[in-house]
């Protein structure tokens, strides 16, 4: 993926994660892992807006981070931190809802700064 070997390790990492968290049943023991890895997938997909990687490039990650966390958000059913929930609903938008939305959160940063 051109160049972009900071988000192909990313969606490594995101992927041992969820393997990890199946493989473990670690939801069946009500631990509180998906918070972090939610907030991991929408912070990857947020700098990938940031860093302006083109809509072909936007999608073939969201495809694949929206894939490995599928199961992780559909059983992350006992948070209650308001952020979490948040980027729980923009994970599984439509990919242009998605994006347009991060990009709105990036200008709003963006703005807050200056």
């Amino acid at each position: 993926s051109n160049g972009h070997v900071k988000y192909d390790n990313y969606l490594l990492i995101l992927e041992q994660e969820c393997r990890f968290i199946i493989e473990n049943k670690l939801f069946e023991r009500k631990l509180p892992v998906a918070d972090s890895i939610i907030d991991f997938a929408y912070c990857t997909l947020f700098g990938m807006v940031q860093d302006r990687l083109n809509r072909k490039q936007l999608f073939d990650y969201y495809r694949k981070i929206k894939k490995n966390i599928n199961y992780v958000v559909t059983h992350n059913i006992n948070s209650d931190r308001t952020n979490i929930i948040l980027k729980k609903i923009f994970l599984k938008l439509p990919f242009l809802l998605c994006i347009s939305i991060i990009k709105m959160h990036n200008k709003i940063i963006t703005l807050r700064k200056n």
